[in-house]
């Protein structure tokens, strides 16, 4: 989704992350099922958030009506099933750090390592969005890139109709979590990371040109 895949690239070991309609979560090719609703949530939280954030903080988050203690403790427990999910290795040394798979695991903080092999739809769909805005010039006959390396307006209509294949309703839809309301609204929108589909220039797959 933020990366282009041949047949055969779909066999690599990576990591798909669809949120735009029901949430799902792919590894290797095969659906992750994960042990708990929390776990799934906050490996979206950190993978649409981005950057690094204290255990404290997320603990309040997902655990708003425990004090720190037990907010820790089952952020620790969600954290290990995440971990199992996505098969990602355990804290080692150097102070309980890893940034092996695709969590950054610290002592006190966690974050999503945006240097591992993972594709997102709506990092995909805001690619497209950013280059559809972007001002084009017709290339020379024959030509598939414009002289600043921008696609041409041909190749960027095939890459705004392939993502806009990736769309399948809104953000996170279906998904939430009842004791942890600052969770939720993620789900009405992760500001400032993606156009909203309402927005003009933004067409639903039925009704891009083939």
């Amino acid at each position: 989704m933020t990366r282009v895949n041949t047949q055969t690239e779909r066999n690599i070991d990576y990591l798909s992350l669809a949120l735009l309609g029901v949430p799902i979560v792919q590894h290797a090719g095969r659906e992750v099922t994960f042990r708990t609703r929390k776990a799934l949530a906050l490996l979206i939280y950190l993978a649409v958030e981005g950057g690094i954030h204290s255990r404290d903080e997320l603990a309040a988050l997902f655990w708003p009506e425990s004090d720190q203690s037990k907010g820790r403790a089952a952020l620790r427990s969600t954290l290990a099933y995440l971990r199992g999910a996505l098969r990602s290795p355990s804290p080692e040394s150097e102070g309980g750090a890893t940034r092996g798979g695709y969590l950054i695991i610290e002592r006190d903080t966690l974050g999503f390592n945006f240097e591992a092999d993972f594709e997102a739809d709506w990092l995909a769909l805001q690619a497209s969005w950013m280059a559809a805005r972007s001002p084009v010039q017709l290339p020379a006959y024959g030509e598939r890139e414009q002289p600043n390396g921008r696609p041409t307006p041909a190749t960027l209509q095939t890459q705004l109709q392939t993502t806009a294949s990736l769309y399948r309703g809104d953000f996170l839809t279906g998904f939430s979590l009842e004791d942890a309301p600052d969770f939720d609204e993620l789900g009405q929108y992760p500001a400032g990371k993606l156009s909203p589909p309402n927005e003009p220039g933004f067409r639903p797959p039925d009704s891009v040109a083939s």
